[in-house]
């Protein structure tokens, strides 16, 4: 122990490190300094960029008996080599003292209500640990209930514009995995570790990647509920860190609300989302919110949705097309071949092109509307598809 303290002292001997009694930290300029140098290592032409973008992160870990909070600084600039644990730089650790009352809100947040709110948020968050530790029998408190309650606050704070994946999982699923496990058998080892390797995986690909999906929900699966849940959001944060468009899919009317629903708590609303498959049966009033909500989003028809089951939902169908008023500006064309072929072609004739050439001429009957023939509708598909998926630019991923 007495060299590993001399090694540390020597190390630290030109760092501005300050301690009191349970924390340690550098001046915020020095740690801006050094992120630079770092990112420097990385991208020699950084000093010539004309701004610099920072990221600060905080990350929280129990050591023994210890809440410890760690604080580090990264140059967005540097590229992605700069994102990875390795290359962040130690702003400080705090212990015990950032759930206690005396923690100096007021000095790290000039404004007294954000400051307020700040110290409110830490005090909901200290319930949830207690809670989790508390036998489910002995709790004054229903998890669930405060664990919503966090959420909503946090995102009502307007401390960050949105929700962070740990942020969902603590509002939508703590409660539901608490009633069948004991959480206090877990720790976020194994997740930080599956982060760090999608990282990893990410960032080592050689491929083009055009887009994370399809994923989504299926009533027809013989996977539970929750954790098809569970997968879903997982992969939903992959596009979300990797900004790469999305592809959704889903089966059974009632689970297009709750998927909705997942998507808007863990994507910006300027995220990329195609939502696959739409035809009769779908719910279309979510399909209306995800429009109004994710402006960048498109639907995609294919031969499925030519197909008549039901002659009032038909109806309500070609209702909904005509009197829409951007859904050319959301749509897309595809097939899904071999399957999915449209009503009328048989399937010696289906292909690729004559399935979307079908399609595009049942809507052109649908929507009725002065110059959209097929030709022209599945040239306005094709050009959001080159849109939405950066084919034109060729901007989509190369990693």
């Amino acid at each position: 122990m007495a060299e590993i303290a001399r090694v540390r002292k020597k190390s630290n001997q030109n760092i501005p490190i300050t301690y009191n009694t349970d924390s340690a930290y550098v001046p915020f300029e020095f740690a801006l300094r050094a992120a630079i140098f770092v990112a420097v290592k990385s991208r020699p032409d950084l000093l010539k960029l004309n701004h610099l973008s920072f990221r600060l992160n905080m990350d929280g870990t129990l050591m023994g008996n210890k809440h410890v909070v760690a604080i580090s600084v990264n140059c967005v600039d540097g590229g992605p080599s700069c994102q990875t644990a390795k290359s962040l730089v130690p702003v400080g650790h705090l212990q015990e003292v950032f759930f206690a009352d005396t923690f100096p809100y007021a000095k790290l947040f000039q404004n007294q209500e954000v400051s307020k709110i700040a110290k409110n948020l830490v005090k909901k968050f200290k319930l949830i640990i207690q809670l989790v530790k508390t036998d489910k029998i002995e709790r004054t408190s229903n998890l669930a209930e405060v664990a919503k309650s966090f959420v909503k606050d946090f995102r009502q704070s307007g401390l960050r514009t949105g929700c962070t994946p740990y942020m969902h999982l603590i509002g939508t699923h703590l409660a539901e995995q608490d009633a069948n496990e004991d959480l206090r058998a877990y720790d976020m080892q194994g997740v930080e570790k599956s982060n760090d390797l999608l990282s990893r995986l990410y960032f080592a690909s050689s491929r083009p990647i055009a887009a994370v999906g399809e994923i989504g929900l299926d009533e027809t699966s013989r996977f539970q509920m929750i954790h098809q849940k569970l997968a879903f959001e997982r992969q939903v944060i992959i596009a979300s860190r990797t900004g790469l468009p999305l592809i959704l899919h889903c089966r059974g009317f009632s689970l297009y609300r709750p998927l909705f629903d997942s998507i808007s708590s863990l994507l910006p609303k300027t995220h990329p989302i195609q939502w696959h498959c739409i035809k009769a049966d779908s719910d279309l009033t979510v399909i209306d919110n995800f429009i109004l909500s994710f402006p960048n989003s498109i639907i995609s028809l294919n031969g499925a949705t030519t197909l008549i089951k039901d002659i009032d939902q038909d109806k309500t169908f070609k209702k909904w097309i005509r009197n829409h008023p951007h859904i050319l500006n959301h749509l897309v064309l595809e097939t899904d071949y071999p399957w999915l072929c449209p009503q009328g072609l048989s399937v010696q004739d289906y292909n690729p092109c004559t399935g979307i050439l079908v399609t595009s001429k049942w809507i052109e009957n649908v929507i009725r509307a002065a110059g959209k023939n097929a030709s022209t509708i599945i040239q306005i598909a094709n050009d959001n598809a080159n849109k939405f998926f950066r084919f034109s630019t060729n901007k989509y991923k190369k990693i």
